[in-house]
This record gives structure tokens, sequence and C-alpha cells, in this order.
């Protein structure tokens, strides 16, 4: 800037008085009571703030914002502002910094939340190191809660910075909370080896200052964050760290730490296909954490206990639990915790044949997902789209998301997204006429899924076998069909998890319907169709129905067949009626097993 013109500047700013000059400089943004305040606080000039304040703007050093309460005054030029800010001796700097920020903890005391992060800009520049800690913390939780992430990790690293200059020294247990928020935030950003190495952060300065409270935090967010990786080579880790904590827990009579733990164990239970030991465990932490008001164990043991009870098909429960965990969730600003039951609750709308429940839940948790950045959540909900119109039969745009899904799911390598939109893309392989190629893809993913692809090996392997034993079907290879059918109904019958022992009956019914075994072909349809409605299962429903129909026919028993194939018909335009899109409500009742149905019900109503 030429010397004239900072001259010029610098002799009008010199009206201010020394100190009031300089304090209007630290500021690109000023508000007329606020630096009244300040010029009082600092150097008595209130009474000549008109005069300078007009004087100013004539000159077009700084011109009025008017449409706040409060009119703003803005430099013009930001390197006027540089060049009357660096003309100030350091230690002034300093000291000017410092006045401002106790002049807005004195001015805005009613609304500090508003200005964390001007204070800590201000202590942190004038070198008030305990000051500048607490706002940089509290800023970094405001973002947090705001779910602006990345603003949030560098607030909490510049407290971590900032912290060893803190005279007397921060105690531990502060230090440590930093690092466990960190882990939080890279946890909601499935950035879960940085979670990790937080963690680990929080454990060694816990055990350094002998802290058994702070490490047992330590080594339950470790067991969280290494069962969040789903992979099945972190999940003895997790067992073995959740149960380090839960020793320590108990050890110092920490309540909320053996909820945790106990949350975290039970979910390592779930990946080993042991529910009823989970569930025991989930219970547990829940009355504890809703005992003693913790509402982070509530939120946990609620996500927890909803997957389970999804899994065993109890959908309607399993939505009720979902959302109390959502609000719970939502209320504490656990931006992961309430996605995943989210991801969850969608599942359960589309078991119960929800269809628009499921789709605006599903394009909710989509908008949340990208806010938060969270990509494997992007999957997951993309995923369950493509599972949506599978179970529509509209298997054009389920393959279209299902390969979104899958390439997401490679892309941020992780398994859980992956696996569950190759086992889609498989079933849509064989909707759309690509039986072989369907059989190729499905019985590699198996492959796989049996080394440790993806933590939940008995999900994967039972999901598998049903779709295997589909495939085959359609390819005349009955016996191996057979074969997986009998595998997966193990899975199934061992965890409970009735959506798929419904589904094997379906499918051994079908292999006995083939070779004219009417009579285990009733058998398995008469006990897929109670379990269908047992669950409120309106898929398995119609399609038990028609397999029942067929099977009663096969030994002539008409009046039967029929009333089973009007069941079918009546369970279809129940689903039909609940599509809420009128195109993909067309794509439904088009699909070739709908139509059959229907052709089933019309051929016994004409010949019973």
């Amino acid at each position: 800037m030429p010397d004239t013109i900072q001259g010029i500047i610098m002799a009008r700013l010199d009206r201010l008085g020394e100190d009031g000059k300089r304090t209007v400089q630290l500021a690109s943004v000023i508000g007329r009571q606020f630096l009244a305040r300040l010029l009082e606080r600092i150097a008595g000039l209130t009474g000549q703030l008109e005069g300078l304040l007009q004087e100013l703007k004539t000159l077009e050093i700084v011109y009025e914002l008017g449409l706040l309460p409060e009119p703003t005054y803005i430099f013009k030029h930001a390197v006027i502002q540089d060049v009357a800010y660096h003309s100030l001796l350091i230690q002034r700097r300093k000291e000017l910094h410092r006045a401002v920020g106790y002049a807005i903890e004195e001015l805005y005391a009613d609304r500090l939340a508003d200005h964390y992060e001007e204070l800590a800009h201000h202590f942190v520049q004038g070198e008030a190191w305990e000051k500048a800690f607490d706002y940089l913390v509290l800023s970094g939780d405001k973002a947090k809660n705001a779910y602006a992430n990345q603003t949030a990790l560098d607030f909490y690293a510049r407290a971590l910075d900032v912290a060893p200059r803190v005279v007397p020294s921060m105690p531990a247990k502060r230090i440590t909370e930093i690092y466990q928020r960190r882990g939080q935030v890279y946890l909601l950003l499935a950035r879960y080896s940085e979670a990790i190495a937080e963690a680990e952060h929080m454990r060694s300065h816990a055990q350094a200052a002998g802290n058994r409270q702070s490490e047992s935090e330590a080594l339950a967010d470790l067991a969280l964050y290494h069962w969040s990786t789903f992979s099945w080579e972190h999940i003895p880790q997790a067992q073995q760290l959740g149960t380090k904590a839960l020793d320590i827990a108990h050890e110092i009579d920490d309540e909320r730490v053996v909820a945790r733990s106990l949350i975290y164990l039970g979910a390592v239970d779930q990946v080993h296909g042991k529910l009823l030991e989970g569930d025991t465990k989930l219970e547990r932490a829940l009355r504890i954490g809703e005992t003693k008001g913790f509402q982070d164990v509530i939120t946990h043991a609620l996500w927890w206990l909803s997957t389970a009870t999804y899994w065993r098909g109890e959908c309607q429960r399993a939505i009720t639990l979902c959302q109390q965990g959502e609000r719970v969730a939502a209320d504490r600003y656990d931006g992961a915790s309430e996605l995943w039951t989210q991801a969850f609750r969608c599942l359960a709308h589309i078991g119960l044949g929800e269809y628009a429940e499921a789709i605006t839940a599903i394009n909710d948790g989509l908008t949340k997902a990208r806010d938060r950045d969270n990509r494997v959540i992007l999957g997951r909900l993309t995923n369950t789209l493509g599972w949506l119109h599978q179970e529509l039969g509209d298997f054009q745009r389920a393959i279209e998301y299902d390969r979104d899904s899958a390439e997401l799911g490679q892309r941020i390598k992780n398994s859980n997204v992956e696996i569950s939109a190759l086992i889609n893309l498989g079933f849509d392989h064989l909707h759309l006429g690509e039986p072989e190629k369907a059989l190729s893809l499905l019985e590699h993913t198996l492959s796989r899924a049996e080394q440790g692809f993806g933590a939940h090996r008995w999900r994967w392997i039972m999901h598998l076998c049903a779709c295997i034993a589909d495939t085959l079907l359609v390819l005349g290879a009955s016996e191996q069909a057979l074969t997986q059918v009998e595998r997966g109904f193990s899975e199934a019958r061992a965890t409970g998890s009735m959506k798929y022992v419904a589904r094997f009956h379906v499918l051994r019914g079908e292999i006995a319907l083939a070779a004219r075994q009417w009579r285990q072909a009733e058998a398995d349809g008469r006990e897929a169709l109670c379990i269908a409605r047992q669950i409120s299962y309106p898929t398995l429903t119609w399609q038990a129905a028609h397999l029942l129909a067929r099977s009663q026919a096969g030994q002539s028993n008409l009046e039967a067949a029929f009333a089973s194939a009007q069941h079918a018909v009546e369970t279809i335009d129940a689903v039909a009626a609940r599509i809420p899109e009128p195109a993909l409500r067309e794509t439904f009742l088009a699909w070739p097993r709908v139509q059959a149905v229907h052709a089933e019900r019309d051929r016994l109503s004409r010949i019973s």
C-alpha cells in the first residue's frame, strides 16, 4: 500500500486515540454497541464515537451495515485492516486481543455461544491460554453438534496444541475428553482407523495419568470402533477390548462404562450369531441406562436391540425401538447412532409393506448421510432402495441402485455395504434373465463370506444360500438347490431368523412341487404362510399362499386351492395399494411372478 494512503488512513484513525484506534483495527466487523463498550473499557472514548465513525464513513474507510438490530461497521478493504493491524507492536496486539475477548464476554454474556469462535480467536491471539483452550473446545463442541465435522476436528486439534501452554497444567481428563470427541466425529464420518487412533491416544494419556475411568472409556470406544469396521479380523479385538473395559468398570464401580461394555460385547455376540446372549447383555445395559439416565447408553442399546429384533422378523417392535433410539440420538447430537437406527427402521418398514414410510425414511436418511459425510450409510440406504424395488418386482431400477452401492462399498473398503449390494446384484441378474451370471456372482460372494468377507458371516451365508437356491431352481438343479436350502435352514433356525426360516420353507416347497411331491410342498407352504402372517411380511405371505394353492391343486383339493390363491391375490392387492408411486405400482402388477398368481386364481375359479 502506498505510504501516502497509509498516512491518510492512520492520520484519520489517530483521532480515535491510540488505544481506541487499535481497537477498531482489531475487528473486521464491528457492532456499534460493542464498539462503544469496548472503547469505554479501553480508552474512555464513548462520547466521541458518533463523530469519529461518521468521519471514517465519509473517508470510505468503513461502511455501515444496518440490516441487523445493532448497526455494524465493516472495513471497506481488508488491506486497510491488515495495514493498521500490523502497525501494532506484538505485545500491544496481545493486550488488545485480550481486552476484546473480555469485552465480548461481558457484553454478550447472555448469548456467549454465538461468539465462541471469536473468543477462541482473541484469546489465542492474546495468549490467554486457559481461556483459549476453553473456547476452542466449546467451538469444537458447537461445530460437532452442527455436524460441521472438519471444523470440529480443527478446533479440537487447536485445543490440543494450546493445552501444553496452560499454566497450571490442564487436568488429564480434559485432554482425554478431546480425543474422545475427535473419535466420535471420525465414527460419524465412518473413518474408523482414525477413530481407533484417537481412542488409542485417549487410552495412552489416561494410562499415563493413572486415570482408570478414562482408560475404561477409551477401551469401550476402541471396542466400538473396531466393531464398526465390519471386518471379521477386527472382531476378536473388539471382544478383547470390550472385556477389558468391563473389568475396569467393575473394578472402579462405573455403571456407565459397565453398560457401554455390555453393549459392544452384545454386538460381538450378534456377529457370532448368538442373538439371545447378545440380547441379555443389551437389555441389561438398557436397564442401567434408563435407571441412571445415561442417554448415550440408551441410544446404543436401542441401536443393537432393534437390529436383532429386525433380524428375528419382529418388524413392528424394531420400528418402535428404532424411533426411540433416533429421538434420543438426535437430542444428544449422536449422528452415527441416529443414522444407523434410521437405516434399520427403513428395512423394518419394507418388511411390513409400509413402502411410503420406507421411502420417506430412506430419503431423509440419505440427506442426513450426505450432510454428515457418512458414506457407509449412503451405501447402506442405496442398497435398501435396491431391495425395496426387488420386493416390488422392479429389477431394472433395483440393479442400478445395487451397482451404485457395490461400487461405493468397494471404494470405501466397507464389506458390510459391498456384500449386501453383491447379494442383491445376484438376485437382480437372476430376475433379469441371467441365471448363469447370477450363480457365478453369488457363489463367488459365498466363498468370500466363508473366508471372512463381512463381519456377520452367518447372515451373509444364510442370505446367499437362499439366493443361490433360487438360482439353481431356475437352472433345474433341484438337488443342489436343496443342499443350499438345508444349509440355510440350519443358520436361520439357530439364530431365530424367522423371515429366512419362512423363505427356506418356500424354497423347499418349490423343490417338492417340481418333483410333484404335493404333500411335502403343501406342508412347507403351510409353515411358510403361518410364519409370514405371524411376522406380517406381505411378500412372503403371497408367495407362500401361491405355493400352497398349487400344492393343493396338485392333490385335487380345488376348493382349498382356490381359497389359498384368493388369499395370495388379496395380499398382492393390499401391497399394490400401499405403493406410493403409480409407475412402480404398475411395474409390480406386471411382474410375471405376480401375474402367475392371478392366472392361478383365475384358473382355479373356473374349475373349482
